[in-house]
């Protein structure tokens, strides 16, 4: 769309959201007839669905039981331009096929966010964007690239097909030369890439760069509602954080720092004690109902532990919690890490952290971010907050920025896992990234 159309768009939300609901409309297909299509096309369902007639009897999949050949999934004329799979932090991958027509319409999907006015409001006055997600190929990188191209910005892309993201200082140098409204990225890549600038360039640089941002646009890394309101804060920007996946997981961001779900492009469930469920806890099963979808994933449990409901508009959310492998009871009650996440940023945004829940006590390390009047204040305050919610002794360790974690380095892999469950009669996951 050109800018006059785009500029028209925001300043008519009544006219967006008609537009946005005839695009959904367009580009996908109901859950039945994903499944009758399935059942005849694609070998994987062929084996599954062999003696099932109704859609009703169809079983919930996950990671365990997809096929070794990605193949399988793959039916007659399909033409995929790109193969792509999750990273498999829980020691199994899910194999996806990706088409550009894909990745198009995922362009869309920002006409549904009630974010969609500022964003192209920014845009219009500066529509130099930097995209720092990881590359080679991933959905998340051209993703975020079809999305800012089709709401008029001019995306740079810092990294290479052959490198998973590109070094921090270099983000940093080009973040400086670029001056970009937005950037696109994880919130630890961002807040890294600034705490270089912070270091090695003037104040002045800083300050310029600073004026010159207005709009952080996340995805791939859990971050929770009290950290997002904090990177606002820090940065004074506006911190629109995504809750997608490779998988086919689309969900609206919005203001109310909700995921709101759209019937039309998702059909999301509840998984708990072996059944399915509109709205609830439990683990998230999802259908995916994008017709652009090469690879159609039909009841698949992505392995997260969320909550569905309505919000106080009527509007149906999707609250994620955590991966369901890291979920942990502290006290009688189910804590996600995203949850205890939550509990952490209330005061001040901290670059990373350690949470390590003991029989008798929970060590928490903070690694601060930028200097603090009130830290001192701020730590004996979340200190008794820590100890009221979770019930139990908290110690609390406060580092400098560097000490628990090389923000200069070269970040190969994802997050480094945050919260561990150090109990005798822990469950093990053997998992070592978020």
């Amino acid at each position: 769309m050109n800018r006059h159309l785009l500029k028209f768009l925001a300043n008519n939300p009544k006219l967006t959201k008609i537009v946005a609901n005839i695009v959904v409309s367009l580009k996908t297909t109901t859950k039945e007839e994903l499944f009758y299509f399935s059942k005849e096309n694609i070998p994987f369902y062929q084996k599954i669905y062999n003696n099932i007639d109704k859609i009703e009897g169809i079983p919930v999949i996950n990671k365990h039981i997809l096929p070794e050949n990605p193949k399988e999934f793959l039916f007659k004329g399909a033409n995929p331009d790109f193969f792509n799979s999750t990273s498999g932090s829980s020691g199994i991958s899910t194999p996806v096929y990706i088409s550009r027509a894909e990745i198009k319409s995922y362009g869309k999907i920002m006409l549904l966010s009630d974010y969609f006015p500022e964003l192209i409001n920014v845009m219009l006055k500066n529509n130099q964007a930097i995209n720092i997600l990881t590359y080679g190929c991933t959905k998340a990188g051209f993703g975020m690239d079809e999305l800012l191209a089709q709401n008029g910005f001019i995306v740079a892309r810092i990294g290479s097909p052959r490198c998973s993201i590109s070094p921090v200082h270099r983000i940093a140098d080009n973040i400086v030369k670029l001056r970009p409204s937005l950037i696109a990225g994880t919130p630890t890549d961002f807040m890294s890439a600034m705490a270089v600038i912070k270091q090695d360039y003037p104040k002045e640089v800083y300050r310029e760069v600073s004026a010159k941002l207005k709009i952080l646009l996340t995805t791939a890394e859990p971050c929770a509602k009290s950290r997002s309101y904090l990177i606002e804060e820090e940065f004074g920007i506006t911190h629109i954080n995504n809750y997608l996946s490779v998988d086919g997981l689309i969900t609206i961001p919005s203001k109310t720092g909700n995921f709101q779900l759209n019937d039309k492009l998702l059909d999301a469930q509840v998984f708990n004690n072996g059944k399915l469920s509109e709205f609830g806890t439990g683990e998230l099963v999802f259908s995916t109902l994008m017709k652009s979808q090469i690879t159609k994933l039909i009841n698949f449990n992505i392995g997260d532990y969320v909550t569905i409901k309505l919000d106080e508009t009527g509007k149906k959310i999707i609250i994620p919690h955590g991966r369901i492998e890291l979920v942990t009871k502290i006290n009688d009650r189910i804590w996600g890490s995203i949850d205890i996440e939550e509990e952490i940023f209330k005061y001040e945004l901290f670059y990373n952290y350690k949470f390590d829940i003991y029989e008798d006590k929970i060590k928490l390390v903070l690694e601060t971010y930028s200097q603090q009047a009130q830290r001192d204040i701020w730590i004996e305050k979340l200190h008794k907050d820590l100890e009221f919610v979770f019930k139990t002794k908290i110690e609390i360790t406060v580092v400098p920025l560097g000490e628990l974690t090389d923000f200069r380095a070269l970040r190969l892999e994802k997050s480094i896992l945050k919260v561990e469950d150090k109990r005798k009669d822990a469950k093990k996951h053997g998992i070592k990234y978020l």
